[in-house]
């Protein structure tokens, strides 16, 4: 005798009430919105990771894996979930230094920047391996994130 397959329904539905049959109930995928809200937090948890004078050096670089995997915990996200939350966290972290490089200029005025600050050319290619680190990070952060939660339903069904 085969097992039935596993199922679940989203939190809160009328499949999740007590006695509600649940061989028929198929797991609804995540939306683009709910998708764009999860980046959105995931977003939030890394500038958390990286504003923090105290724990900046250590969870900073971390941010953006950990903020991928709550994104990813808060939505069943497929592959264009992952992409939509991992885009918005690496976008949102360059964003950020690109926002305070512009600070610092305006600030400061073209003509008195300090010899280490980087050219227009090299700031760009400095945003661009920004954005690819957040990306490429927060994407292993969905990734694990949906792998154990398939590992726990897997877990369940057995």
């Amino acid at each position: 005798m085969e097992p039935p397959p596993a199922v679940s329904a989203a939190p809160g539905s009328v499949a999740d009430a007590p006695g509600a049959p649940q061989e028929n109930v198929t797991e609804e995928p995540s939306s683009f919105g709910r998708e764009i809200v999860s980046g959105l937090i995931g977003l939030a948890v890394t500038m958390c990771c990286v504003i923090p004078p105290v724990v900046h050096l250590i969870a900073g670089p971390l941010g953006p894996l950990l903020g991928g995997f709550i994104a990813a915990n808060r939505t069943n996200p497929g592959a264009r979930g992952r992409v939509v939350i991992a885009g918005i966290i690496g976008t949102g972290v360059a964003g950020l230094i690109f926002v305070a490089s512009k600070v610092f200029v305006a600030a400061v005025g073209r003509t008195e920047l300090p010899d280490w600050f980087p050219s227009g050319g090299t700031l760009s290619a400095i945003l661009a391996g920004v954005w690819l680190y957040g990306v490429v990070v927060a994407s292993i952060g969905t990734l694990i994130s949906t792998s154990m939660a398939q590992k726990k339903s897997a877990a369940k069904s057995a």
